[in-house]
């Protein structure tokens, strides 16, 4: 009778466990970059500052096809130099301001900055920083750069872009800053404030910044995919799932008892 109960038991939670609705996996931050479906997503260059000159772009991190997306024609503006940390502004710096890139579905992918010899020759990377926090060495927590706090940590210092996020405390291995939210309808857009150095010189990320936005089909596309699940929560299913087997398996031995 046991047995028999035992099978009849996990039928029942197997079935009705799958049924809960599975949470959306999809992802654009630090931890990396992810999507259930596949996506398209707009790359919009805002601004630079820093001497090197810098090649933007996505690593399929399951292929390990790299696409250079956004490039710098000039290391800064002309007649830019320290007295504003040497700016690079779209249309002068950046000729093509834009490009977009289609995200395949269940694939892994990081955004990359890849800072080479200001004049291209040899085109020799300088330093090359990950947005997924993880590829970054863990040895730039150690760095005693600007803003260091003993501890791992950096305060973010003279942001040329948005001076707002001054004092802002990341891990020296986080070499990338996300503003806002690529799945929230009422925003579906994101600023991502790359530093390109290592954590032995500054944390001002502001040596490149982008904009992305999902396209108008992708956003109409996630905002169907992206529903909330069932009002039950997973942990209140299982535990009602618990407490109907009890019932069960105590009518049963009742019975057995007679």
């Amino acid at each position: 009778m046991k047995t028999k109960l035992s099978i009849f038991s996990v039928t029942i939670i197997g079935g009705l466990i799958a049924t809960i609705p599975a949470q959306a996996a999809s992802m654009f931050n630090n931890e990396g970059i992810f999507f259930e479906e596949e996506t398209t997503v707009e790359f919009e260059f805002l601004q630079s500052n820093g001497w090197w000159r810098a090649d933007f772009g996505v690593i399929n991190r399951d292929t390990g096809v790299k696409n250079i997306l956004l490039s710098e024609d000039l290391h800064v503006d002309p007649g830019s130099g320290w007295q504003n940390d040497n700016k690079g502004t779209p249309d002068i710096a950046v000729e093509n301001t834009s490009e977009s890139f289609t995200f395949l579905a269940n694939n892994s992918y990081t955004l990359f900055l890849e800072s080479v010899n200001k004049d291209g020759t040899p085109d020799t990377p300088y330093n090359t920083q990950y947005s997924t926090t993880a590829l970054n060495p863990t040895w730039y927590n150690n760095g005693t750069g600007t803003g260091s706090n003993n501890n791992g940590t950096f305060d973010v210092t003279e942001n040329d872009y948005d001076s707002r996020i001054d004092g802002t405390i990341l891990p020296g291995q986080q070499r990338v800053l996300f503003k806002g939210d690529l799945f929230d309808e009422s925003q579906s857009l994101v600023e991502i404030l790359f530093e390109d150095n290592t954590t032995w010189g500054n944390n001002d990320f502001d040596d490149f910044v982008v904009k992305a936005k999902l396209n108008s089909l992708a956003m109409g596309l996630l905002s169907q995919n992206f529903t909330s699940p069932a009002s039950v929560p997973e942990s209140g299913l299982l535990a009602a799932l618990g407490l109907v087997v009890g019932k069960i398996f105590l009518s049963c031995f009742y019975k057995q008892q007679k």
